[in-house]
């Protein structure tokens, strides 16, 4: 069988073709060379075979601008190497030829635009390859020129022809998507020329060959010259610096200078050179070109005043390039920012950007009104109109590039910093008046140049609408891109969305502030321009799929419909008409695309509106919403559903909670209210949904709050503003939605609506029930609504039970407290559990009103109570099989008993006996009134819960709550057993304690959740309440927590019982306890490495809280552990650091004056070490707790609860000072000093680090943003220097002096290498940094050098000299001032000191004398 390539071609065996694809990896290299002796006769029959190689490189060019470029790369290296195996035989030479020709036709007669690009990209590498020579290429081209010359003038002669071609390609230049590859191309050519030695080397002695038809073809199209200098110059002027000098000359660089030292105009004068304006541009494009690569140097104005040429680079005084490239004092800065922006493409670095445009326009004004015009404008043109076109021009670029290669524009060529400076210098107050008062000429440039700025924002939106319009969450990137590595979506999403960010930032300041009318003399706008930005808004909101990118879009299209509505034009203010039609036929016709919230539609109905909110669209709209949001939808797949209801419905909500929009929207809140709770009914859950959201935003509004999302149980004691009197159709929406749906056996639709209605009500009642907490209804239907939310407490879904529970006991008056929890207690059955769950819902949300408000003392109420609830214990706890009512019965027990400790009422609880445990001295506590039978229930609980079955029973996860109610009422009966014995019994001998223990240590194996539960309860009721008794019995509990901790081996009780203990330690004052050393509470501080240990965090936190209690009786121990925290305060998580800093603020008696000779001061000076590193912390918390360390060891034994506290920042200086002063001789304290102020880099791998620009999109955040790097060296620098000649090692001193001298060099060196100047190397914080360091450490070493023991390696004078040294150089190169400023400042001091010392030798000397 065969077959056939394409049409016109041999037929070819397909078993060859199939054999030839497999083994095409084994022939093919991958740099795309072949191996000729693996290469079969039957491939060499398929490529030779009647004509196949010029068959198959014709495909290349057709099928290049649409296939991938990887495989076509591969196609054409394939290609070559086999042309140039072939040899230079006649039929390989014929087709040479043949190939030439056909590629000249493409690009010079513009055969096929479509293939003109893989035609240079073919040239290029057939140079490259040397499958030709460029004499060939010359030869062939002559002969080509010949043939196709329209006639005998225009054929060059033979000097001439290479000037010829190079013309011509330069024409492929200016064809902005041919630009990359013909840039390409001719610099290829005259490499390659060069090497052979061809005439392309030179035309005369006095310019390139290159320079006239470069010139020329940038005289007929003086628009491209950006494309010259961005994929030509570059590559173009390294080949021969000679080449780029003569080219300046020829644009008679000279003479230009010289004009721009008397500030003249570069205009063109009548009789200069016809291409003199385009001589500028391209002399403007060079020299920037030749500043990018090095070619051009600025130098200071103070060191030469003319233009040197020296070692391969032109020196340009700065003051003349500043005039020359049209930019100010700004201009370096700009060039670094622009720089830096490309690379990484941050919107801080942008924002830099544009703000310097911002004051680089501002600054022109000056220019201005001195004469001065820069070198790019033609006449009638302002320098700023240079600046603004500048701009816009970059933005084109961009756009060319994106269009061409999105990865490339991703990460090389952002176009938002540009699209904000534009933003910034239209905006300005000054613009638009401006253009209004210049000249005709200078008026309709002005327009010329906003008509280019309206394409590029259409361009830009064609260019990132695919990506922002996609369904995808996690973003869309297109085909093409997805290989590349480097180019992720989150790049590529953030690229499109700032892009339209600030494109429709821009446009808003347009069509805000522009001049409308329709003479273009003085007007920017017209009709058009304004219809063509609404629809340009329009289609974004409608098809934007990016939240963040369509709320910009938004504020846009509202401030074009507002400009609207004030221009008194007749065509204009018809827009927002048209505009809210369409968007009444896309909100129709897009009923098939479902988003939750619609997506920019609401934003076109609202920008709409708020233009003029009491006109009668608004009613209109208003009208046409609410008859959409009525239709019916039709219950099916969810895809296939056509629901405009949607839509409607979440404009409307957006129109209720539009503040321009409030007041007008008021008379329709009652329609609006009626039509959301008729779409809570609907069976669609779409519709639902979009009702509910409806209905919530009406709430919030009547409620005047936005909580409706996030409520909680305190907001039902908010007051509300809600009146029923002014809705009055209110309260017959809210009893319709809490009434029962109906059965299938009402309506005619039972069957749809029964499987809709559970969904339905637990998303309509919601609201209703969060009115009636917010606004009780009036006394005359408050009985009904209140039988309707109690029905609710019967509902199947749990959060409608609690929910309507909390609502019911809101509901019922005080005076009917007794009566409604009786009736509930007396009719509950176990018949329906969801019933007798709601009904003890209520019960226990009544008891908290009652508790919570009423003197226990005063009511009986309680009493009722507890025996309407003994009287039901057996059938609804005992007898109750659902862990779920069970626990809620036992809970309501809990809330009374709480209630009762918390009021201290106790008051005759006779000591136990010791004999009878606590599951059995309920029956001998004679207490009075509720705090018996309270005891009594609860007594009996106790002995249910631990020797009953049922809690075994319960062990699975659906009765964790009924086990933590249990837990609760069991830590209840501990505390009221404890209560009566604490001041009487020690903890050793009272059985309450001894039963508490043996209930640790049992359930800590058996049920740790419950043992968990206990204890913790236990801690919260100890903690939070303060009297005698309570803190006797925190004592024996948290004893008994100590001795526990020894034998408990689940981790997971241990760290609870070890987060209670420093809770009472540190609430209650138990400093003074026997603890147990860390290595038997929890962790070995002997042990492994911190990276190695391998306990739970929780554990290992809890015990770290215990430390500071047991350092304050053990500190002699703990030097090792004071080194882990200082590690755990510095590098791990907040929980971790927090609890290290507060096992620091539980130390109370370690604090007094220190001894730095005791063998405790080292252990006690890292302690204070590491509460100086928690003042730094990045969390505010962990601070806070660090100044009340600080307030304690600084005021030591006179410390007193009532002094206060400093902030961090003040509290590090003085505990800085603090230490120098209590430990001036301590060479601990000296080594951390040293440390701090050289840190851990040198200043060499600081230089080599921040050399590399950075080019991360997402910077990753610095770990601390709280400390100031500089303020500490400065802090630590001052202790080093108030330190005594005890605490300076020699040898110490040697190392820090030497270090210190070395970087100084280093950073000297730099300066001398590298001007400096905005966005520097010194501006980087690393070098700024490390400079700091350097000077500081300078200041301690001079200080050290002029005491008597002179530590140090360098000699005072020699440092000083090298300070001026480098002051001096670094003025020179404009490093940073405040480097310069310091450096003065310690030179200063030093001489100072100087000064000192010989006064003092005088003063000795003269008192010899005499």
């Amino acid at each position: 069988m065969e077959t056939f390539i394409w049409g016109h071609a041999a037929p070819v065996p397909e078993d060859v073709l199939r054999d030839a694809s497999k083994r095409l990896d084994s022939v093919i290299a991958a740099d795309g060379t072949i191996a000729t002796e693996e290469v079969n006769e039957d491939v060499r029959a398929i490529v030779w075979r009647n004509s196949a190689w010029t068959k198959f490189f014709r495909v290349f060019l057709e099928r290049s601008d649409t296939a991938k470029g990887k495989p076509m790369r591969q196609v054409l290296v394939v290609l070559t190497t086999l042309l140039i195996q072939a040899g230079d035989d006649s039929e390989s030479s014929s087709i040479k030829n043949g190939i030439l020709n056909d590629l000249f036709d493409i690009l010079f007669e513009q055969s096929s635009h479509s293939k003109a690009k893989p035609a240079l990209q073919a040239l290029g590498h057939f140079l490259v390859s040397k499958l030709f020579t460029v004499c060939m290429l010359l030869d062939v081209f002559r002969d080509w020129n010949q043939r196709h010359a329209p006639s005998q003038d225009l054929v060059p002669q033979a000097s001439d022809h290479t000037q010829l071609f190079l013309r011509r390609l330069f024409n492929c230049i200016t064809r902005n998507d041919l630009a990359p590859a013909a840039g390409h191309l001719v610099v290829t050519l005259l490499d390659k020329g060069r090497q052979q030695q061809e005439e392309l080397v030179h035309h005369s002695e006095l310019y390139p060959v290159w320079a006239q038809p470069l010139r020329s073809t940038v005289g007929e199209a003086p628009e491209s010259v950006p494309e010259f200098k961005n994929h030509l110059f570059p590559g173009l002027f390294k080949l021969s610096f000679n080449d780029y000098s003569q080219f300046l000359n020829f644009l008679h660089f000279e003479d230009h200078i010289h004009l721009c030292k008397f500030n003249c105009t570069l205009a063109s004068e009548e009789g200069g050179s016809e291409y003199e304006d385009s001589d500028v541009a391209l002399l403007f494009a060079a020299l920037q070109a030749g500043k990018e690569i090095g070619l051009v140097q600025e130098v200071d104005y103070r060191t030469s005043k003319s233009v040197e040429t020296c070692d391969g680079i032109i020196k340009i005084p700065d003051r003349l390039i500043g005039r020359l490239l049209a930019h100010s004092s700004s201009g370096p800065f700009l060039d670094k920012a622009e720089r830096s922006m490309q690379l990484s493409g941050r919107a801080d670095h942008a924002d830099g950007v544009a703000r310097s445009y911002e004051l680089l326009y501002e600054q022109s004004a000056k220019e201005k009104r001195s004469g001065f015009r820069g070198p790019v404008q033609s006449e009638g043109q302002s320098l700023r109109y240079s600046i603004v076109s500048r701009l816009v021009e970059g933005v084109e670029q961009a756009i060319d590039v994106v269009n061409q290669d999105l990865s490339k524009a991703v990460n090389e060529h952002p176009v938002h910093g540009m699209l904000a400076s534009l933003k910034y210098i239209l905006d300005r107050p000054d613009f638009y008046p401006s253009i209004e008062s210049s000249s005709a000429k200078a008026s309709t440039d002005w327009h010329e140049l906003h008509q280019r700025l309206f394409r590029c924002l259409h361009d830009i939106w064609a260019s990132v609408r695919d990506v922002l319009c996609n369904d995808a969450p996690e973003g869309y990137v297109p085909e093409d891109v997805q290989e590349d590595a480097e180019t992720t979506t989150k790049d590529v999403l953030s690229y499109a969305w700032r892009a339209l960010k600030e494109a429709s930032a821009l446009m808003g300041v347009i069509i805000t502030k522009a001049a409308f009318g329709n003479n273009r003399v003085t007007a920017i706008l017209s009709v058009k321009d304004i219809e063509n930005i609404g629809k340009l808004c329009f289609v974004q909101l409608a098809e934007l799929r990016h939240r963040g990118a369509f709320s910009t879009v938004a504020q846009t299209f509202a401030s074009c419909c507002l400009r609207c509505s004030r221009i008194d034009d007749s065509a204009v203010q018809r827009l927002p008409i048209v505009w809210y039609e369409d968007a009444l036929r896309c909100i129709r016709h897009k009923g098939f695309t479902i988003t939750r919230r619609s997506a920019g539609m609401p934003a076109l109905i609202t920008g709409v509106l708020s233009a003029d909110p009491e006109g009668p669209l608004f009613r209109r709209a208003m009208d046409d919403l609410r008859a959409e949001a009525q239709l019916e939808g039709r219950q099916a797949n969810i895809q296939e559903t056509h629901l405009p209801q949607v839509h409607a419905m979440n404009c409307l909500k957006d129109i209720y909670t539009n503040t321009k929009l409030g007041q007008s929207s008021e008379p329709y809140l009652t329609s609006g209210l009626d039509l959301a709770a008729s779409r809570l009914e609907s069976d669609v859950w779409a519709i639902r949904n979009c009702g509910l959201m409806l209905f919530r935003a009406l709430i919030d509004r009547l409620l005047g709050s936005g909580d409706t999302q996030n409520w909680t149980e305190h907001d039902s004691s908010k007051a509300s503003r809600l009146s029923y009197e002014r809705y009055p159709n209110l309260l017959e929406i809210m009893t319709r939605l809490l009434r029962p749906r109906p059965t299938e056996q009402e309506g005619k639709n039972a069957e749809a609506r029964s499987t809709a209605s559970p969904s339905a009500v637990a998303e309509g009642v919601f609201p209703v029930l969060q009115i009636l907490q917010r606004a009780p209804p009036p006394p005359a239907q408050a009985r009904t609504i209140r039988q309707l939310v109690l029905g609710l407490t019967r509902s199947p879904h749990w959060h409608v039970r609690d929910m309507a529970a909390r609502t019911y006991a809101g509901l019922v008056p005080p005076a009917e407290h007794r009566a409604i929890v009786l009736a509930l207690l007396t009719n509950s059955s176990l018949s329906s559990q969801n019933m007798l769950h709601g009904d003890l819902l209520c019960v226990r949300y009544i008891v908290r009103r009652v508790v919570q408000k009423a003197p226990l003392e005063d009511q009986g109420i309680l009493q009722h109570i507890l025996s309407a609830l003994r009287g039901r214990y057996e059938d609804l706890f005992e007898q109750n099989q659902c862990p779920f009512t069970a626990a809620v019965f036992l809970e309501i027990l809990n809330d009374i008993g709480e209630a009762v400790l918390a009021e201290c009422r106790l008051s005759r609880m006779p000591p136990t006996d010791k004999e009878n445990d606590i599951s059995k001295s309920h029956s001998a506590m004679p207490f009075d009134g509720p705090t018996r039978q309270l005891a009594e229930s609860f007594m009996h609980q106790a002995y249910r819960v631990r020797s009953g079955k049922r809690i075994r029973s319960n062990s699975g996860p659906e009765s964790s709550l009924f086990r933590r109610a249990a837990a609760r009422n069991l830590a209840l009966c501990f505390i009221m057993i404890l209560y009566s014995t604490a001041l009487t019994q020690p903890s050793g001998a009272n059985p309450a304690v001894r039963d508490l223990r043996h209930f640790i240590s049992d359930s800590a194996e058996t049920d740790a959740d419950s043992c968990c539960a206990v204890v913790e309860y236990l801690g919260k009721i100890l903690t939070h309440r303060k009297d005698a008794r309570l803190s006797a019995m925190a004592q024996h509990i948290a004893t008994l927590f100590s001795n526990v901790l020894k034998t408990i081996k689940n981790n997971e009780v241990k760290a609870v019982v070890q987060t209670v203990l420093a809770d009472l330690i540190e609430s209650v004052g138990l400093h003074r306890l026997p603890l147990t050393p860390a290595k038997d509470t929890g962790r070995d501080s002997s042990s492994a490495p911190r990276t190695n240990r391998i306990e739970a965090p929780s554990l290992y936190e809890s015990s770290l809280r215990l430390q500071g209690p047991f350092l304050d009786s053990k500190l002699q121990a703990q030097a090792q552990w004071t080194t882990e925290l200082a590690d755990e305060t510095q590098r791990f998580a907040f929980p971790i650091r927090y609890a290290a800093v507060s096992s620091l603020n539980s130390i109370r008696y370690v604090w007094g004056t220190p001894d730095p000779s005791h063998h405790t001061a080292s252990a006690l000076l890292n302690l204070m070490l590491v509460t100086y590193d928690a003042l730094n912390d990045d969390d505010d918390e962990i601070r806070d707790v660090a100044t009340k360390v600080v307030t304690r060891i600084i005021a030591g034994p006179r410390y007193r609860d009532s002094m206060a506290d400093v902030v961090p920042l003040v509290a590090s200086q003085r505990l800085a000072e603090y230490l120098a002063k209590t430990y001036p001789g301590s060479r601990d304290l000296c080594e951390e000093a040293v440390h701090r102020v050289m840190g851990s880099v040198s200043p060499l791998d600081v230089l080599q680090q921040t050399q590399k620009d950075s080019i991360v999109l997402f910077v990753q955040e610095k770990q601390n943003l709280f400390i100031d790097d500089v303020k500490e060296v400065v802090i630590w620098s001052r202790v080093l220097k108030s330190l005594s000649d005890e605490a300076v090692m020699r040898g110490r001193a040697a190392y820090f002096s030497k270090w210190i001298w070395s970087g100084l060099n280093v950073f000297m060196d730099a300066a001398k290498a590298e001007r400096d100047g905005p966005l520097g190397w010194t501006s980087k914080p690393e070098v700024f940094m490390m400079g700091m360091r350097l000077i500081c450490g300078a200041e301690v070493l001079l200080q050290w050098r002029g005491r008597r023991s002179r530590k140090g390696s360098f000699e005072g004078s020699r440092v000083r000299r090298l300070l001026r040294e480098f002051a001096d150089v670094g003025e020179a190169s404009e490093v940073h001032e405040l480097w310069l400023e310091r450096i003065e400042a310690v030179l200063a001091d030093s001489v100072v000191q100087r000064l000192g010392v010989v006064k003092a030798k005088l003063r000795e000397l003269v008192e010899n004398v005499c």
